[in-house]
Parts: structure tokens; sequence; C-alpha cells
């Protein structure tokens, strides 16, 4: 989902949505259950800047079929390099510093990989200005009840492509959700099972 604020300014000029065709399957009894992943985006305009804002889920529990569907993505709706593009996305996808670090296998970093050297969206995270924060945004337990933080993985990200040199500048970044007083006073549970990822940009 895409929610815009009432009041920004922000004019809405298209939106759209659609399932990715490959699919992470599995048989149970003799039935093939599909995974189904999808996208969401939006066309905005900010005074006479214009840009694409998507907004992506790639598989989880297959690396292949999570850069397999980044590329469905970027020869889709992100796929237009003469309309400045931001894509939001749990990508289930390290940076490649970060699979040697924890671990990891490489490929766990694939569509990573992919949708910044192989079409060159930048990763705003590493805008910010603390080379030593890690950004790590995933993941407590399913239940959400964890009684310390656990992120060990940067796989949520905000990553942009400018159409002309300039034209998306991240002015702030940081990672919200991920302290003990961000719990709900009461339950105590957690927001997200994942931590969030705000970016604020400046666009033209």
């Amino acid at each position: 989902m895409i929610l815009v604020r009432s009041g920004s300014g922000l004019r809405i000029e298209g939106t759209g949505g659609g399932q990715f065709r490959q699919r992470f399957e599995v048989r149970l009894g003799g039935t093939t259950f599909h995974f189904v992943r999808g996208y969401t985006w939006v066309d905005v305009a900010a005074g006479s800047a214009r840009l694409r804002f998507v907004n992506t889920h790639l598989e989880s529990q297959s690396s292949q079929l999570a850069r397999a569907q980044a590329d469905e993505l970027l020869n889709g709706p992100a796929g237009d390099t003469s309309l400045s593009t931001v894509i939001a996305c749990d990508c289930n996808s390290n940076p490649a510093s970060i699979a040697a670090r924890t671990g990891l296998p490489l490929g766990s970093g694939a569509a990573y990989r992919l949708i910044t050297d192989g079409y060159g969206f930048s990763d705003l995270w590493l805008q910010q200005p603390d080379p030593d924060e890690p950004g790590n945004t995933a993941w407590l337990s399913e239940l959400v009840n964890d009684e310390a933080p656990d992120f060990e993985r940067r796989i949520d990200l905000i990553l942009a492509r400018s159409a002309s040199p300039g034209q998306i500048v991240a002015n702030r970044v940081e990672i919200t959700g991920d302290e003990l007083s961000d719990r709900d006073p009461v339950s105590k549970l957690w927001p997200s099972d994942h931590a969030g990822v705000l970016v604020e940009l400046r666009i033209g």
C-alpha cells in the first residue's frame, strides 16, 4: 500500500500494480500452492518535478526468485529511465558487504546487485552521514513480543534512479521502530517484525 498525506501538495498523475509471474511453489497433498508477491506504483508530481514511486516485496524463500522478480520489476513499472524512480522494497536481499560480514551466501544479495549494479539505482541509506550505522531492519519473531531487538540484516531498502543528475537527493535517512521505547506501552508488542526505513527526499 502507498499512502499520500493530505495537504502534501503532491499531485497524483497515475497509479497501478500487479503480481510477479515468478512465484515460489509448494506441493502439498498433490496440490501446488503459490506464494504470490507483487508491487504497486504511483506517478507523483511536485511542482515541475515528476517521479514514479514503486513499492514491492520480493520473495523471501529463494534468492533466485527474488532476483527474477526484481528483473520483472525493472523491465516493467521501474524500467523507464526517462522518469526518476524510487523503489521502496522489502527486498529480502542483502548488500554484498552485509552478506559477507554475517556469513550469508553472496547469492542472498543477487536482487540487490541487479537493482544497483545492473540498473543503476542508488541505495539511499548509503547517503546517511554515519558509515558505521548498519541500518539493519530484520527481524523480530512472528509474535513481535521479543524482549530485546535483534535486527541483524539490512533488507528493507529505499533505492532511487534520477532521470537527470541530482534530481533525487536524500536529505535525511533513519531507521524507525527499532528501539524498546517504540513498543506499545500496554501490550509491549513491537509495531512490526521489521524496523522501518525513513528517507526524506529533495526532488527536482
